[in-house]
């Protein structure tokens, strides 16, 4: 089932004509290897400006973002290419994500918000081990030749073997936890308004 994020529409995908399906895939990957990776070959052309200086991304104007394009024509190039191999071979072996634009998207179940925050630690935690940091939106990681984004370690976290079904459990037990916390605190909940001020 799928939930548009104000949690108000839902569509049941397996009643979607295949004309329809095929749309959904067609503007998703259009989204993914158009804006998205043009997004994180933004920011590693604004990390290559700023390297060796004081001035953070955010201080690169657009002026200079198109004169580096101009003189690095092969190199962004490569980049895009490389991006775009990677988020296909993504698709095909299960770790893809999709970031969200815009107010609209697909939301997760508690469970799933749940695996995405331990995944994140976890995550944090080993970039951080190896002198590295967990990168914002719209910006990537380089390990080995993978460029990665946020969404893109936490999809391979979530999809490993060993890694992803314990981050599974711990989400469950924890969503539960959250529960009957919340189902205790509601049974708590009795009272007059002038006791919380005693």
């Amino acid at each position: 089932m799928l939930t548009y994020s104000d949690g108000k529409y839902t569509i049941d995908e397996s009643a979607l004509p295949a004309v329809t399906v095929q749309r959904m895939l067609q503007t998703g990957v259009n989204h993914i290897l158009g804006n998205e990776v043009a997004s994180a070959v933004g920011s590693k052309i604004k990390a290559a400006i700023v390297d060796g200086t004081e001035r953070k991304a955010s201080d690169v104007k657009t002026d200079e973002l198109e004169t580096y394009r101009a003189a690095h024509e092969s190199v962004v190039a490569t980049w895009t290419h490389d991006l775009r191999t990677a988020k296909i071979a993504a698709m095909l072996d299960g770790t893809l994500t999709v970031r969200s634009s815009g107010g609209g998207g697909v939301t997760r179940d508690p469970i799933e918000a749940a695996c995405r925050a331990i995944a994140k630690l976890e995550v944090t935690a080993v970039l951080k081990n190896a002198g590295a940091k967990f990168p914002g939106k719209d910006a990537s990681v380089t390990i080995g030749n993978a460029t990665l984004t946020g969404d893109d370690l936490l999809a391979r976290r979530l999809a490993h073997p060993e890694h992803g079904p314990r981050i599974r459990r711990e989400a469950e037990a924890k969503v539960k936890a959250d529960q009957r916390m919340k189902a205790n605190a509601a049974k708590a909940a009795g009272g007059e308004l002038d006791e919380l001020a005693a």
